[in-house]
C-alpha cells in the first residue's frame, strides 16, 4: 500500500462521508474510517459506507477525541506498509486529482530536502477564505517562494 486516507467522525451528515468517500475512494490504495462513538443510525450508516467504498472501520465505543483516533489510523496505515497517510475531517472535500497534487508537491520538494508533512490550500466553506498551503523541511515551513524557486508542481 502507499497512500492511505483517514476520515474521522463523530455524529457526522452521512451524505459529507459519502461524498469525501466517492472523492477519495479512486485516488488513494486504502482508506481508514474512525467513528468516535456515533450514535445508533450513524454507527449504521458508516457500516454501510465502509463496505459500499471498502474501507476498514475502526469502531470506538467513546468519543477518544481526535489525536486518539488519529493514532489508531496510522498504526493500522503503518501495520499495511503505507508510505504515505492523508488525515481529513468528516466534512473534508477534496478535488478529483487532490492526491495527485499532493504527491507531486511532496515528490518536488523532497528532491532537495527531508519532507515531513505536506498540507493543501484549504477553502473553508463558511466564507471562502483560503488558508495558505505549507511544506515542511527539517521542521521548518517552506515559504511559497521557496518551493516555487525549488520548480515544485504545487499549485501554490
Amino acid at each position: 500500500m502507499t497512500v492511505c486516507a483517514v476520515i474521522v467522525t463523530y455524529q457526522p451528515y452521512l451524505s459529507e462521508v459519502q461524498s469525501s468517500l466517492a472523492k477519495l475512494r479512486p485516488q488513494v490504495d486504502a482508506i481508514v474510517l474512525v467513528d468516535n462513538a456515533s450514535l445508533g443510525p450513524l454507527r449504521e450508516g458508516l457500516r454501510g459506507l465502509a463496505v459500499e467504498f471498502r474501507c476498514h472501520l475502526i469502531e470506538n465505543a467513546a468519543n477518544l477525541g481526535i489525536a486518539e483516533a488519529l493514532n489508531q489510523a496510522v498504526r493500522y496505515a503503518s501495520a499495511q506498509h503505507a508510505k504515505f497517510v492523508l488525515f481529513f475531517d468528516q466534512d473534508s472535500g477534496t478535488s478529483p486529482d487532490f492526491v495527485t497534487q499532493q504527491l507531486a508537491c511532496y515528490r518536488a520538494a523532497s528532491q532537495h530536502a527531508q519532507v515531513g508533512l505536506v498540507a493543501p490550500t484549504i477553502l473553508l466553506r463558511s466564507d471562502h477564505t483560503r488558508a495558505r498551503p505549507v511544506c515542511l523541511r527539517n521542521g521548518r515551513i517552506i515559504h511559497r517562494s521557496d518551493v516555487r524557486r525549488a520548480h515544485a508542481p504545487c499549485s501554490l
